[in-house]
């Protein structure tokens, strides 16, 4: 059974962040600051490739829908 994307990058980060409870909560689970989130969130774009795996640890969101560009599905 393979993969697919079922939510934009944006709508990943937003359910991450509903996940983890607020920006503020995510931030503190990926050791950054809740300014960093609330930027990714403002662009609509997703977050930052290199923290895709960290919010699927974190919260089940997946990496590949979190940032597709850097997580494509086989």
């Amino acid at each position: 059974m393979s993969k697919t994307i079922t939510q934009t990058p944006d709508e990943a980060l937003q359910a991450a962040i509903k996940k983890a409870g607020t920006q503020a909560d995510l931030a503190a689970l990926l050791k950054i600051s809740q300014t960093a989130i609330s930027k990714w969130s403002l662009a609509g774009k997703g977050c930052s490739g290199r923290f895709a795996l960290k919010i699927e640890q974190a919260t089940g969101i997946s990496k590949h829908e979190l940032s597709p560009e850097f997580y494509p599905i086989d």
